[in-house]
């Protein structure tokens, strides 16, 4: 474990099987990719304003998430269990990446965009919680809800959701 990590410039950090998992109390990352079948097991807080998460395995944040540059998923399985606040900033996903959101999420001045060049290698953003847009925020991806995830446009913002997507519960 460590206790803090920042990761900046323009290499990559490869884990390169399952069993390989980096776990650390906070998380900064300005640029880098973190790439590869591993896990990165976030305890605390996690700042991102640069870099990607790209390959097969997982990044698991249990603290709040701060999103403010341009950032990418691909692949990687993204989950965020507490709030995340993003104030600025594109996230591109591509090749079946995933998102899925446990905690309150509120979007600022944020846009969700795909390049993924068929289909079936849509990105996608699954809300067990709440979605609040308190700016202006475009969500691009395929989004889902189950169970009491609700959207919230606050007064004075604009939200749209533009990657259609589904709801159950």
């Amino acid at each position: 474990t460590v206790k803090a990590l920042f990761l900046s410039g323009s290499g990559s950090l490869v884990l390169p099987t399952r069993r390989v998992t980096l776990t650390t109390a906070a998380l900064t990352q300005t640029g880098v990719t973190i790439t590869g079948s591993g896990q990165v097991q976030v305890n605390g807080a996690f700042t991102w304003s640069g870099g990607s998460h790209e390959g097969v395995g997982l990044t698991n944040v249990t603290g709040s998430v701060t999103i403010s540059g341009n950032v990418a998923l691909a692949t990687r399985t993204f989950n965020t269990q507490s709030t995340v606040s993003w104030t600025s900033g594109a996230m591109t996903g591509s090749l079946s990446a995933t998102w899925n959101s446990y905690g309150n999420f509120t979007a600022q001045q944020a846009t969700l965009s795909t390049s993924a060049p068929v289909a079936t290698q849509l990105p996608k953003l699954n809300l067990f919680s709440s979605l609040i847009s308190s700016g202006s925020a475009v969500i691009g991806w395929p989004l889902t809800g189950t169970g009491t995830s609700s959207v919230n446009v606050l007064s004075g913002a604009q939200l749209a959701i533009n990657g259609g997507g589904l709801t159950s519960g």
